[in-house]
């Protein structure tokens, strides 16, 4: 890899690689930061965009962006886990991170929320290399709300611009990575970030 400021090559250090020449610094895309999050969901190869429920999205050779006339569209993913488990045996997720986006912002904004009951709660999460934490047990300390489970993960894309005439923000490709509980495999590595495995 190369540094995006001067070219350089970039230099390996523990799970770091860094600019000798400069301040750049990344966590080496070959290192699981968070082993936990295995699991991955690629939108749209394993769900398409027509898959999600649209509001105000139009979607052109697999890139959605806000229909015409409309100042914001979402897109809401389908249930991502548990499809085909018994309902006593459905196991939770609670640990998110976004992968990797492709997207233009363009004249407008994207936004990122996930929810680990259906929709009824959402938390907004970035596409930072940051694991996001979910409600699981414990949200009702100090008067949250509480959850009666946790096992239905879904994702939100939220796409805005200030006025019809800017151009939309559009996404083309969103991969996300999350744990399950109880996790009855074992942690599998990867080597780089093609190398994924994918389970619901």
């Amino acid at each position: 890899m190369r540094c995006p400021k001067d070219g350089s090559t970039l230099v390996k250090r523990g799970m770091s690689l860094f600019c000798k020449h400069c301040s750049y610094k990344i966590v080496d895309p070959s290192k699981r930061v968070y082993p936990e999050l295995h699991i991955a969901k690629n939108f749209p190869v394993q769900y398409a965009w027509d898959d999600f429920t649209l509001t105000n999205v139009t979607v052109s050779s697999d890139v959605a962006s806000i229909s015409a006339g409309q100042t914001e569209g979402i897109l809401i993913s389908p249930a991502l886990v548990n499809l085909t488990k018994q309902t006593e045996l459905k196991p939770d997720v609670n640990k998110v991170i976004v992968d990797s986006i492709t997207a233009s912002v363009n004249n407008g904004k994207i936004k990122l929320h996930t929810s680990n009951d259906g929709g009824t709660t959402w938390l907004r999460i970035k596409d930072n290399h940051q694991e996001w934490r979910l409600n699981y047990g414990n949200e009702s300390a100090g008067g949250g709300r509480q959850q009666s489970a946790y096992d239905d993960l879904r994702i939100k894309i939220t796409l805005t611009r200030s006025s019809v005439s800017d151009t939309s923000p559009t996404i083309s490709l969103l991969n996300i990575l999350h744990n399950k509980i109880p996790d009855d495999k074992n942690l599998i590595y990867r080597d780089n970030l093609d190398n994924l495995i994918t389970g619901s």
